[in-house]
């Protein structure tokens, strides 16, 4: 896709500032464990919710709604 005009990439290639993606990258290797819990979201299918135990703590739950 790259090859086609596509940018994917977590930095802006010419000025090397983060694209909005570095970010929810960045908060996920942070903030969520290896442990994936089942969750549903009923609004919109343009979101897409995702549920894991904490990074630090398996008794904390650490979720992230991404657009």
């Amino acid at each position: 896709q790259s090859l086609i005009g596509g940018n994917y990439g977590l930095l802006n290639t010419t000025n090397f500032h983060p694209n909005p993606d570095y970010y929810s990258a960045l908060l996920w290797h942070r903030l969520m464990g290896r442990r994936v819990l089942s969750t549903t979201f009923s609004g919109t299918n343009k979101i897409r919710a995702y549920a894991h135990c904490a990074k630090q703590s398996v008794s904390e739950i650490s979720t992230m709604n991404i657009k």
